[in-house]
């Protein structure tokens, strides 16, 4: 079982499981890019994503295209040292705010310098979309996220994953909607893949901080073993393999 729970980015409060589903009638879309980064240099990253390519991200917020932006420090995981993300209402929204990004980075100035230091700090990458499929509170994808988020990036069998949807929604929604309720996490999120690379699934959850997160995360996996053991055995059937990663939210934007 503490496979399923070796966990995964954004949401809060305690919901029915009916408003969980009816998240599925008007989905949000996440673009994600992971970045592999000269750790000598990341702080400088850190920089040109905050003064630079924020305000350019803020605006889109603002204007009501972008739900929320984020970005995020590597603490524990993979290869994975820097990760953005957006959030829009559709997917045709998300990449027509894509597109306009670029196309302003590529306008020259301080925008496009910031673009080539990135690169050059950061000069490998991987992008997502996702779809949100369920999550604590979808009105939540708008608020500030708190300081640590722990994400499972799942490759699951593409023939069965719609099931492993469906024992999130009936099975472990409540046990995690529990959790929230009662303070000991932020939100979680579950999120399915629309484009990219092997990931299928990402399971996010949100904490205060590390010993939060942690001490919370045995707990959830004890009430999940005592309550739901069969659905989280058929779960990892299905979802085989997962990559963990513990998050710094070092920027998160409504």
């Amino acid at each position: 079982m503490k496979r399923f729970l070796a966990i995964a980015v954004v949401v809060g409060g305690l919901v029915a499981p009916e408003t969980v589903q009816a998240q599925e009638d008007g989905n949000p879309y996440v673009f994600g890019t992971y970045y592999q980064c000269d750790q000598n240099r990341e702080a400088f990253a850190d920089m040109v994503q905050e003064y630079v390519m924020g305000p350019i991200l803020d605006g889109h917020v603002e204007a009501g295209d972008l739900l929320a932006w984020g970005w995020l420090s590597h603490r524990i995981g993979g290869d994975w040292r820097r990760a953005e993300y957006m959030i829009a209402p559709d997917r045709a929204t998300l990449l027509t705010v894509r597109n306009a990004i670029i196309e302003a980075l590529q306008e020259g100035g301080e925008a496009q310098q910031a673009s080539r230091e990135m690169t050059d700090i950061c000069p490998n990458h991987e992008d997502y979309i996702f779809s949100v499929v369920a999550s604590s509170d979808p009105e939540a994808v708008a608020q500030a996220r708190p300081s640590v988020g722990l994400s499972s990036y799942y490759q699951c069998d593409i023939a069965r994953e719609a099931r492993a949807d469906e024992i999130v929604l009936e099975s472990l929604a409540p046990i995690l909607n529990r959790h929230v309720g009662e303070g000991a996490f932020g939100s979680w999120i579950w999120l399915a893949h629309d484009v990219g690379g092997k990931i299928r699934r990402l399971l996010a959850l949100d904490a205060a901080d590390g010993p939060t997160l942690y001490a919370h995360r045995d707990a959830l996996i004890a009430d999940i073993q005592n309550e739901a053991a069969d659905a989280a055995t058929e779960f990892n059937e299905i979802c085989h393999t997962h990559d963990d990663y513990q998050w710094d939210i070092t920027i998160s934007r409504p």
